[in-house]
């Protein structure tokens, strides 16, 4: 169902086309939105209606855009640099205009850090943040907020 919408609405379902097109064009984002946020959001509540106990990590990346943070009892905000992001976008093919395309489309990275429980500083070595993430983990995921 939602790839036919897709497909209907933007003609495609070739990733790099339609963020190319949704972050240039708000109206096309605001479609792309309508369609895709409504049945995850379907998709992560119904998964945790279905848990009896434990931990859900859910990743969300307009969760602050989107007004559902609240529904959350804890907030990890990732972030990195805007020189490591631009390099990561680079090194999939897009450009460093693509990145400012994108980067308009969201709140400030600043304000999302703000905002969240826990920030985790993404810049360094994937075993940097590893560490950082298995800290989180033994304080928060075997039982609950301490």
């Amino acid at each position: 169902v939602i790839r036919r919408a897709i497909v209907r609405r933007f003609g495609s379902l070739d990733r790099k086309h339609l963020a190319s097109r949704i972050f240039a064009n708000v109206r096309d984002r605001r479609a792309l939105e309508g369609i895709l946020h409504p049945a995850v959001r379907r998709t992560y509540m119904d998964a945790m209606k279905k848990m009896k106990a434990g931990v859900a990590v859910i990743d969300i990346p307009l969760l602050y855009e989107t007004g559902v943070a609240k529904k959350f009892d804890l907030v990890v905000v990732v972030t990195a640099s805007r020189e490591r992001r631009i390099q990561r976008l680079a090194a999939r093919g897009f450009s460093s205009s693509e990145f400012q395309r994108r980067a308009r489309a969201q709140w400030p990275l600043a304000r999302k850090k703000r905002l969240a429980d826990i920030v985790v500083n993404n810049d360094g070595s994937k075993a940097r943040t590893k560490k950082q993430i298995d800290e989180i983990w033994k304080r928060w995921g075997n039982n609950g907020h301490t």
